[in-house]
C-alpha cells in the first residue's frame, strides 16, 4: 500500500497549485500544472530503468534508493522560489523515486495472487486513496498556519519514515527470484506488434489523461465559486475516500465478472459523472457529489492495470509488458496541461472545457477497450 503512495502526488498537486496561484505565482496555472506532469512523466518514462534496477539490485535495495530520491525531492522543493525549481525537485527527483516504487508495487502483487488477484490489487492500490484522504487537509492546514516550505519538509519526513519501514518489511516471492529479467528482456519489441497490447495502452492514455483533470482543478474550481481553500481540499479528500472504496469494490467485481469488463463499466460511469454532474456543479454540494461519484468510479483502471496487462501479455511477459506499457503511456501525463490549454483558448464558460475533456477521455477509453476485448475473445459479451 505504501509503495502506491507516490502516485497520490498527482492528486495533491492540485492543493499546492491552488496555494501557489493565490500566493507566490498568481496567474501561472499552466506552468504550475507541469510540476505534476513532470513527476508523472518520470514515473512512466523510467519504467524500463526501474525494471533494470530491480533486476540488478533486488527489490529491497532499489526501493530504498527510491525512497531516498522521493525524500530528497520533497525536501529540496521546500527551498524552491521559482517554478522551475519545482520542476527539478518535486517533478524530476520525486518522480524518479516514485517510478521505482510504483513499478515494484505493480509487479509484486500478481506474483502472489491468482484467484483473488483483483481484490489483492484493489487492496494494494488503496495506499494512494488513504494518503489522498488525509494529506489534502494536512497540507492545507500547514500552508495556512505555517507556509509551503514547511509543508514540503513535513511531507518529506512522513515519506522517509513510512518508506523505510515498508522497504524493510517487503519480501519478494522466493520462487520468482531466479526469474528476474535480463537486459534484452526489458523492452521486447515484439510487444509493439501486438494490436491488443497497443489498444490497452491507448485505453490507458485516454482514461489517465482524464483521470488527473478533476484532481488538478477541483480545488481551483471551488475557490472560483467563492468557496474556501479548506472546502477545496475537502473535495480531494472526499474523492479519495470514495476512490478507496471504489477500488476495493472493483477488485471484487473483477474477480467475479472479469477485469476488462470492470474497467469498461467503471469507465462509463466516470464519463457520465463528468458530463451529467460536474458540468452542472455550481455549489459545494454538487461539487461534493461529483467528487464522491467520480472518486468511486474513476480509479479502477489504475487498480486493475496489472491484471489487464497480464490478460493481454501473459504472465511470462508481464514484467517486460508492464515496463513497455508505462513507457508508452507517458503521453497521458499531459492531460491536465492539454485541458488547461483548451480552457484558456476556447473562450467557453469557466471550467467547462475541463469537464468535457475529462468525460470525453473516459468515453474514448471505453470504446477502445471494447475493440480490444473483441480482438481477444472474438465477442463483446462474456467474462474477460
Amino acid at each position: 500500500m505504501i509503495f502506491h503512495a507516490p502516485r497520490l502526488l498527482s492528486r495533491l498537486i492540485g492543493v499546492m497549485q491552488d496555494y501557489y496561484e493565490h500566493r507566490d505565482f498568481p496567474g501561472a496555472t499552466i506552468p504550475l500544472s507541469f510540476v505534476g506532469t513532470i513527476a508523472n512523466i518520470c514515473m512512466n518514462l523510467l519504467g524500463p530503468v526501474s525494471q533494470l534496477m530491480v533486476a540488478m539490485l533486488g527489490v529491497r535495495m532499489a526501493s530504498l534508493i527510491a525512497v531516498c530520491l522521493c525524500v530528497l525531492g520533497l525536501e529540496c522543493a521546500s527551498w524552491s522560489s521559482k517554478i522551475w525549481h519545482l520542476y527539478l525537485t518535486q517533478g524530476f527527483l520525486y518522480g524518479a523515486g516514485a517510478s521505482i516504487l510504483f513499478y515494484v508495487s505493480m509487479t509484486a502483487v500478481p506474483q502472489w495472487f491468482e484467484k483473488k488477484r483483483g481484490l489483492a490489487l484493489g487492496l494494494a492500490s488503496t495506499g494512494t486513496c488513504l494518503g489522498s484522504f488525509i494529506m489534502p487537509l494536512l497540507m492545507t492546514a500547514l500552508n495556512t498556519h505555517v507556509d509551503s516550505h514547511w509543508c514540503y519538509r513535513i511531507l518529506g519526513l512522513i515519506m522517509a519514515v513510512t518508506g523505510v519501514i515498508s522497504c524493510l518489511m517487503f519480501r519478494d516471492r522466493a520462487d520468482k527470484r531466479e526469474e528476474r529479467p535480463k537486459l534484452k528482456e526489458v523492452f521486447q519489441l515484439d510487444l509493439l506488434r501486438s494490436v491488443p497490447f497497443l489498444l490497452w495502452c491507448l485505453t490507458d492514455i485516454f482514461m489517465e489523461m482524464s483521470y488527473y483533470v478533476p484532481y488538478f482543478y477541483l480545488p481551483s474550481h471551488a475557490t472560483f465559486l467563492g468557496l474556501s481553500s479548506t472546502q477545496g481540499s475537502a473535495l480531494i479528500s472526499a474523492a479519495s475516500a470514495a476512490n478507496l472504496i471504489g477500488r476495493l469494490v472493483s477488485g471484487v467485481i473483477a474477480d467475479r465478472f472479469g477485469h476488462v469488463n470492470t474497467v469498461i463499466l467503471y469507465g462509463i460511469c466516470s464519463s457520465l459523472s463528468c458530463f451529467l454532474i460536474w458540468t452542472f456543479s455550481n455549489t459545494f454540494g454538487l461539487l461534493l457529489t461529483f467528487a464522491l461519484v467520480f472518486g468511486f468510479f474513476g480509479g479502477s483502471f489504475i487498480a486493475l492495470t496489472s491484471s489487464v496487462t497480464v490478460i493481454v501479455t501473459g504472465m511470462d511477459r508481464f514484467q517486460s509488458g508492464l515496463s513497455a506499457f508505462l513507457f508508452i503511456t507517458l503521453v497521458s501525463m499531459f492531460g491536465p496541461n492539454a485541458a488547461g490549454a483548451l480552457e484558456k483558448h476556447m473562450g467557453a464558460s469557466p471550467f467547462f472545457c475541463y469537464k468535457i475533456f475529462a468525460g470525453s477521455g473516459y468515453l474514448a477509453g471505453v470504446l477502445t477497450l471494447f475493440v480490444m476485448k473483441w480482438l481477444i475473445s472474438k465477442r463483446l459479451g462474456g467474462r474477460l
